[in-house]
């Protein structure tokens, strides 16, 4: 009795995941399906899909592709430069800068924290 029991919660198990898996499938493929409308190319909507930063993607593809940025600099040299940071930098992990210049990507790199000086660390 106890067998048949962990064979149907095995059997639940295995077609909710299945289930899921399908449902996830499913919305990936209308993700993908949406930016090839929008865009009318292919190989963008794939790029955007993939979550690709290149030079010249315009400021509606990087927020397609990367979303909203934790943080936006506009230079003040000029206003048409713009640092966009996503995923600041913590303990083990860089951030990711994007800058933007009139509305084009024109370069991105990783960002780091910047070491604490060393001043601020002495104790009096």
């Amino acid at each position: 009795m106890i067998a048949v029991a962990w064979f149907i919660a095995a059997l639940a198990c295995l077609f909710g995941s299945a289930f899921a898996l399908e449902r996830t499938y499913a919305k990936r493929q209308a993700k993908l399906g949406r930016f090839i409308c929008k865009y009318n190319d292919y190989e963008i909507a794939r790029r955007l899909f993939r979550r690709e930063i290149w030079e010249g993607q315009t400021e509606m593809q990087l927020l397609d592709s990367r979303g909203e940025p934790m943080k936006k600099n506009r230079m003040l040299a000029t206003a048409s430069q713009e640092e966009w940071i996503y995923n600041p930098p913590g303990f083990g992990r860089d951030g990711l800068q994007v800058t933007l210049v009139d509305g084009l990507v024109a370069g991105w790199g990783s960002t780091t924290l910047r070491p604490v000086e060393e001043k601020a660390l002495r104790v009096v």
